[in-house]
């Protein structure tokens, strides 16, 4: 049957007119996709991970906290770890969020900081075709009564909300410094982003 088709055979039926063969083409009534490599219904241009299901992962470089403050009546160094607060329609409001959207770290006990060697991160599957990642990113003292927030946002308020618009492949650096000691409990952050 003949068609326009130029790139996988010539001259056959293109239905979207994106160059591929409608027998050659995942989505032949759509013209921003061809390939599906993992075959989970989204095509590789929008997909985050080709190869399978895409998983957002938060990896700390290092946490720095400001020696010369007490971190608890004894004055201990915190047991630092990082939650995220994942805010998964970008709306901004923490309100909605349940358990699933809250991702913690494990702890470092008795620690001023905390490098790549110690492992700390979370991760978590977000849809495959996510196109903005919104989140808070917040830094505790872990405590058997209740925790405590650490400071890395200069001025007002403890932390930031995030937006990322993620690709293929995507990795991003999250790097903070507040750690002076002008304000109460201070950290330095420095925290890799990536798809995996």
């Amino acid at each position: 049957e003949f068609g326009v088709s130029t790139i996988d055979l010539l001259g056959c039926p293109d239905s979207d007119d994106d160059g591929y063969s409608n027998t050659g083409d995942a989505f032949p009534f759509d013209d921003a996709e061809w390939f599906d490599d993992d075959e989970d219904g989204i095509g590789n241009n929008a997909d985050l991970l080709d190869s399978g299901d895409a998983w957002i992962a938060f990896d700390v470089y290092s946490i720095i906290a400001d020696s010369t403050q007490s971190y608890d009546v004894f004055g201990n160094p915190p047991d630092i770890f990082f939650t995220i607060y994942h805010d998964e329609d970008c709306d901004g409001d923490t309100d909605e969020l349940g358990e699933e959207g809250v991702y913690s770290s494990d702890y470092k006990l008795d620690s001023n900081s905390v490098d790549s060697s110690d492992n700390m991160a979370v991760s978590f599957d977000i849809p495959d075709n996510s196109v903005l990642l919104c989140f808070w990113l917040l830094v505790w003292d872990s405590d058997d009564s209740e925790n405590d927030i650490l400071d890395y946002r200069t001025g007002e308020g403890t932390n930031y909300y995030f937006t990322k618009f993620l690709y293929d492949g995507y990795y991003s650096n999250i790097y903070y410094e507040n750690n002076d000691g002008s304000e109460s409990k201070t950290v330095n952050i420095d925290i890799d982003i990536s798809i995996w």
